[in-house]
């Protein structure tokens, strides 16, 4: 946090831009000039400066709408003009600001963290986050019952009959068989005479 923890209602008072000072904790964003895409929120100088309170890593400011006046894509985020001189590059959620950090302030009643990261780096959050609880030892559920048995599937269609298969090759000769029986006697033969 800043050091101090006071208020500062940013008003544009004729003025497109506010630079935001180190002796402020919280800045307020006080009408809808301040609250449009025409006007720059500047950050503090990142290095340098020889004001009593210098800017270290750590520190951090508060940016609200608290009366809900913020709109179109709100006030775009700025590198300070001493920075721009010495070549610094500065950067907000890893985008480079010395043109304008764009579209981060655009959510009427919204609060934002802006927080100095250290070597020319910002970090803004929306409403900030609070601190991580602890992990939880919780023990493992009962297996679930198991789940019921699905349809039968349709039958398939007939395959088409497949084509003719090739004729085989000739057999083997089978072995010779055994010889016959013997054939009975044939019967005598009669003389004949020659005369």
């Amino acid at each position: 946090m800043s050091t101090f923890k006071n208020k500062k209602i940013i008003t544009h008072g004729g003025s497109s831009s506010y630079t935001l000072g180190l002796e402020h904790s919280e800045f307020v964003i006080g009408d809808l000039t301040v609250g449009s895409s025409g006007f720059s929120i500047v950050l503090p100088r990142t290095q340098g400066g020889n004001g009593m309170i210098k800017l270290v890593e750590g520190m951090s400011w508060i940016i609200s709408d608290e009366n809900g006046v913020i709109n179109g894509n709100g006030p775009s985020i700025r590198t300070n003009s001493n920075d721009v001189s010495n070549n610094i590059t500065v950067y907000v959620n890893g985008s480079i600001a010395q043109t304008g950090y764009n579209g981060a302030l655009k959510i009427p009643f919204a609060s934002y963290i802006l927080i100095y990261e250290g070597s020319g780096t910002f970090t803004l959050l929306q409403g900030g986050s609070g601190a991580q609880g602890p992990t939880g030892n919780g023990t493992q559920g009962n297996q679930g019952p198991q789940g019921n048995q699905g349809p039968t599937g349709f039958q398939g269609f007939q395959g088409r009959q497949g084509p003719q298969g090739n004729q085989g090759p000739q057999g083997n000769q089978g072995p010779q068989g055994n010889q016959g029986p013997q054939g009975n006697q044939g019967p005598q033969g009669r003389k004949v005479q020659m005369d």
